[in-house]
């Protein structure tokens, strides 16, 4: 099992991570301040179950997929890492917006060639060598997208997609009852995961047309 590794991409904005103007959200304050116009709060509960559950497990090698510039990025994830320290892999794989298809300033799309293109560079540039062994052979037959943004999908990753959109301003502003609720459907999609990491000997694109997770998250 653990030769045959599947990249685990998530979209980190509205899954990991919700960017505000706002200092604090419903008294909890901002866990991260990345620039003059955003602050980041960190979708505490799902992270830590994602961690452990999912990152940690054997065939996982995990990434994010961001449309953020590669600084941004990274600064957010180093607040995660500060917080949650001793869970946090060593080396992660980091799609920015140069592994996208530019449309306009603010607008990128997802690109199964980018993500390949981008991860074959940065084979070149990866001083580890089981990072580098296991980044090698990623195509679309073993790459699995988190998608939390349906505009962002596009004809070559839509197959290797699920959407998943967990957090938000609004899930802040929630009670704990109606917090759970939405808790309790990231729990679902971390199960489906791990389930897939475990199960999973073919195509992905075959696996996840053939066991379907809803795709009928409200939007929050």
């Amino acid at each position: 099992m653990g030769k045959n590794k599947i990249l685990i991409l998530i979209a980190p904005s509205n899954n990991f991570w919700v960017k505000s103007k706002k200092i604090t959200i419903n008294g909890q304050n901002y866990d991260k301040y990345l620039n003059n116009y955003s602050n980041i709060f960190y979708n505490k509960k799902f992270i830590k179950k994602f961690l452990l559950k999912i990152i940690k497990h054997p065939r996982c090698i995990f990434g994010l997929a961001s449309s953020m510039s590669n600084n941004n990025l990274k600064k957010c994830w180093d607040g995660l890492e500060m917080q949650f320290s001793s869970d946090c892999p060593k080396n992660i794989i980091f799609i920015d917006q140069d592994g996208h298809d530019k449309i306009s300033v603010k607008n990128f799309l997802r690109s199964m060639e980018k993500i390949k293109e981008y991860l074959r560079k940065n084979k070149k540039k990866d001083k580890d060598k089981e990072q580098e062994e296991n980044t090698e052979y990623f195509n679309e037959k073993n790459i699995l997208i988190l998608e939390s943004e349906e505009d962002k999908m596009t004809d070559d990753t839509r197959h290797n997609s699920i959407y998943v959109n967990l957090f938000s301003e609004n899930y802040l502003e929630k009670n704990e009852k109606e917090q759970l609720s939405i808790d309790l459907e990231g729990d679902k999609v971390i199960n489906y995961v791990v389930k897939l990491l475990e199960n999973c000997t073919v195509d992905i694109r075959d696996y996840i047309n053939t066991y379907k997770i809803s795709n009928e998250y409200s939007k929050i």
